[in-house]
């Protein structure tokens, strides 16, 4: 598994929760965070691994940020 952009992007945000960790201990790596990024119905199972809605939007809008950069 593959969490370079998320490792990437958390750094980044300096959020006070590990988010890293829930990502890990849930299997999301950066390929799955892709799927999820595109499908609603997925978007919505982030909504458990980051309950807080501004650190969700925060990282949504990073890692969609640092894909585009990548490409």
């Amino acid at each position: 598994m593959d969490f370079i952009i998320l490792e990437k992007i958390l750094e980044g945000l300096q959020l006070p929760v590990d988010y890293l960790q829930k990502f890990r201990d849930q299997c999301l790596d950066d390929k799955t965070m892709k799927l999820t990024l595109t499908d609603e119905d997925l978007k919505e199972e982030l909504r458990h691994i980051v309950p807080v809605a501004g650190h969700r939007i925060a990282i949504i809008s990073s890692f969609k940020k640092e894909l585009e950069e990548c490409q």
